[in-house]
């Protein structure tokens, strides 16, 4: 005997109170839970579709849809029995362009997609959107250089920004309309392309005014557009993420193209951000030095410069910071001094309680193959980082966690310490050290 209607409906929502599942996997099996339903009845799809409907990914290129198809073909009818895209909420859109593509003789599907976007979805709140320049038609003949991001972006750069004779001409505009409706409180803006850059960030900002979560990544947004684009978010912004990586699986080195960012203006509309992750940073200067404090209570530095670091506690409040998470080459900043007048202020008259710091690039590191008594290792350590006994007496007494693990990564890569040679200490013992063994090949 098969489950009644509203045995089933139960069943659904069960899965959203599921504690194992993470949310966007509590969703997908609460839509599997629900669809049955909508096909029972007009009052039951009435129920459901707004839910069925609540998220949507869809995967383009210039020329075909990829991914969710039906979705697209859908809101493009007219008299539809129910306003599907009203019920959307959360829109995930990626999409590739190759080299070429700025010659297309047809609209591209991105753009016939955000057309769609800017008539029936006006009421997305949360939006990704990342685009990705590719290549196509390599083989051995081909020189990998002549179809590299910044060659096809300036392809695209001469038929359509200067030219204006190409089918990609009014994009921006198509940008602008499809997510100025004034709903989104969640973007992520992720851009290799050179028409998603510092004008498609202004302009959603600012007919945007009350998103909360900001978050930049790839090589397309400067220091001037998004300053521009947070004088119009000041009072809403709650967490920023600045990320020179593209935020697709994509691990290009961060050394050779940092992102520079001026913290000292770039902060100073931001009166009640919460939360700030940095990833690629160099410092840009500035003539214009302004006191002002956010109420910054987490930051996460990802190879970040020390002017950068420097410059971003100096206007945070010491009584709202509560976590530090640093990643960093050994040799980027002088951790002695930074430890103690831009760390250890917001331990003394401060809640500064967490700070964990991950030494990247250890490579002069000694390492302790003998002995696992975490004094020992924490002597090594200080002698590397060139920390002052002191300072680590000043941190143990100030903080409720602290840890800080060094290592030899290798070439690029993220550190990993499931992969290279670690040393590992925190203010109380060394946790899991087993699973963190120093690799023999160093």
């Amino acid at each position: 005997m098969g489950e009644s209607p509203t045995q089933k409906e139960g069943s659904a929502f069960e899965c959203l109170n599921d504690d194992v599942l993470d949310p966007r996997a509590k969703y997908v099996k609460a839509v599997k839970e629900l669809l049955p339903l909508g096909y029972t009845s007009r009052s039951f799809a009435k129920l459901v579709m707004p839910y069925v409907w609540q998220y949507a990914r869809i995967i383009t290129n210039t020329t075909e849809c990829l991914h969710n198809t039906q979705i697209l073909s859908i809101l493009k009818k007219d008299h539809l029995l129910f306003p599907y895209g009203t019920y959307l909420k959360e829109l995930e859109i990626t999409f590739t362009v190759n080299n070429g593509d700025e010659r297309c003789h047809i609209i591209p599907i991105i753009s016939s997609l955000l057309q769609v976007i800017t008539n029936r979805c006006t009421n997305i709140q949360q939006l990704s959107f990342l685009a990705k320049v590719g290549r196509r038609n390599l083989n051995e003949f081909s020189t990998r250089n002549m179809h590299d991001d910044d060659s096809i972006n300036k392809a695209f750069f001469r038929h359509v920004i200067l030219k204006k004779t190409s089918k990609w001409s009014t994009f921006g505009e198509l940008i602008s309309s499809a997510f100025g409706q004034g709903t989104l409180k969640d973007v992520t803006l992720s851009s290799d392309f050179v028409l998603v850059s510092d004008d498609s960030l202004i302009m959603i900002a600012k007919n945007n005014l009350g998103i909360k979560r900001l978050s930049l990544r790839g090589s397309q947004f400067t220091n001037g557009g998004i300053e521009a684009a947070l004088k119009f978010l000041g009072d809403n912004l709650r967490e920023l993420e600045l990320n020179n990586l593209l935020g697709d699986d994509s691990r290009k080195a961060l050394r050779c193209s940092p992102l520079k960012i001026c913290i000292d203006t770039l902060l100073r509309s931001c009166k009640n951000l919460q939360t700030i992750i940095l990833v690629g940073i160099v410092y840009k200067p500035t003539d214009i030095l302004e006191e002002y404090t956010c109420p910054i209570q987490s930051i996460t530095a990802d190879q970040v410069d020390e002017e950068t670091l420097k410059h971003l506690f100096l206007h945070t409040n010491k009584q709202t910071l509560s976590q530090v998470k640093i990643t960093n080459p050994y040799d980027v900043v002088k951790w002695e001094s930074f430890l103690r007048y831009s760390v250890l202020p917001c331990t003394k008259s401060g809640n500064l309680e967490t700070l964990i710091l991950y030494m990247l690039r250890c490579r002069k590191h000694r390492y302790n193959y003998s002995s696992l008594d975490p004094k020992v290792i924490m002597k090594n350590i200080m002698d590397t980082l060139q920390i002052s006994e002191n300072t680590v007496d000043l941190l143990c007494s100030g903080l409720n966690q602290w840890r800080i693990l060094v290592g030899k990564d290798i070439g690029d890569q993220m550190y990993s310490v499931e992969s290279e040679g670690v040393d590992f200490v925190t203010k109380t013992r060394i946790l899991d050290y087993d699973s963190l063994a120093l690799s023999e090949c160093y």
